[in-house]
């Protein structure tokens, strides 16, 4: 039997809101900007629920931090999962990169937004506290790190958000 640790931490983006019409009106869909907290809150909530799907054995080497990049289509889906960075075994990338894959609809991105948006999945696997600990204190280096070469380089933000699994614990 599989535990899992989450924690859903980020900065990222929507959802889909309706207008209601009058009786003589037709019926309009438009879709309503929300806030970064609620959009990273579900996806996250999304990735977690992915991640209790995915068998992992014991016998995995599954410890290590994964950062999976990916894009969201007009419906919602994410589309052009890749294994952006991982440090730790080698089921880590491919456990993080079938749970992104594995999402379903997590709503549009939000009004203001490109289009062709990146989303970054931070998802940490540890088979102890005091392991989750370390590794979160490493991808909060491996973060800073990021968000300063942006700062410099004037690159195109990545919208961030992490998940600590465990399989183990």
């Amino acid at each position: 039997m599989q535990s899992k640790l989450a924690s859903g931490i980020a900065a990222v983006l929507l959802a889909t809101g309706i207008a209601l019409p009058l009786a003589s009106q037709e019926i309009t869909v438009t879709p309503k900007s929300r806030n970064a907290q609620a959009f990273v809150a579900d996806v996250s909530h999304a990735l977690d629920r992915e991640l209790d799907r995915i068998y992992i054995s014991p016998r995995q080497n599954v410890r290590g931090i994964a950062q999976v990049r990916f894009q969201i289509d007009k419906e919602g889906y994410p589309v052009n999962a890749s294994l952006f960075h991982r440090s730790g075994g080698g089921d880590v990338g491919r456990i993080a990169l079938k749970a992104v894959r594995g999402l379903g609809d997590v709503g549009q991105l939000p009004s203001g937004l490109p289009t062709d948006q990146i989303v970054q999945a931070n998802i940490i696997f540890a088979d102890s506290t005091h392991d989750l600990a370390r590794l979160k204190t490493q991808l909060a280096r491996i973060e800073a790190t990021r968000m300063q070469q942006v700062v410099h380089s004037n690159s195109r933000p990545v919208l961030a958000l992490t998940i600590s699994a465990s399989s183990r614990f």
